[in-house]
């Protein structure tokens, strides 16, 4: 999803949503997902990029409950902000995060209850913010003992490669050092090829009032 100008993603109803291997990348000129009713939304294997330069995050989290497993975001400022004026929850596994201009995430203390953050990678970017402190690569240890986040996560660089720099590397230790159910599992989102074939027949298409229309 490149081509709307809203949000590619977006739940504004008390619904259930899942995504799996989907591709959500560059919508303008907001987030690429809006989280603002109570539904939930289930995010797997999908790759997630921002619109380089931007200074909005990859979500508008408000309300309800979203989960990533398996998913990889890059080129955006941030993720998210969860403090105490919303009630939104979050949860994320084996996910990779890079090449990001401001803090990865930042959770208040009092909305620590509402966010389950276990084995991600974090790469190029500032550090995570908890309460008022920005925590990097430096003091990691510090931000998972005073936080109780991102038990098992790592800072280290993915190396990621292909197609808008977002794929492992087929040689990467990283295809076994993720965690589900008690068994190794990838870190990071690994697309069919039909998606990318996808990707690239209508990255040229744009959202308009009178539809969808083409710049080629």
């Amino acid at each position: 999803m490149n081509n709307t100008f809203e949000a590619g993603v977006y739940v504004t109803d008390n619904t259930a949503h899942s995504y799996e291997d989907c591709l959500i990348v560059g919508n303008k000129p907001f987030e690429q997902i809006w989280a603002k009713g109570k539904g939930k939304m289930n995010f797997r294997n999908c790759v997630i990029a921002g619109d380089k330069g931007s200074n909005h995050g990859i979500m508008l989290m408000e309300n309800g409950a979203v989960l990533f497993e398996q998913c990889t975001f890059a080129d955006a400022a941030f993720l998210c902000k969860i403090d105490d004026a919303q009630f939104g929850q979050l949860s994320m596994r084996n996910c990779i995060l890079t090449r990001f201009s401001d803090v990865f995430l930042t959770v208040s203390e009092n909305a620590k209850r509402r966010v389950s953050l276990e084995n991600n990678v974090y790469s190029a970017g500032p550090g995570m913010q908890f309460g008022k402190k920005i925590f990097a690569a430096d003091d990691w240890k510090e931000y998972q003992t005073v936080s109780g986040l991102d038990k098992e996560s790592a800072w280290l660089d993915p190396r990621l490669s292909g197609k808008l720099n977002v794929e492992l590397p087929k040689d990467s230790p990283l295809h076994h050092a993720g965690k589900l159910f008690g068994r190794p599992t990838r870190l990071g989102a690994l697309l069919p090829s039909s998606v990318w074939e996808l990707y690239e027949k209508t990255r040229g298409d744009y959202a308009s009032p009178e539809g969808v229309k083409s710049r080629k």
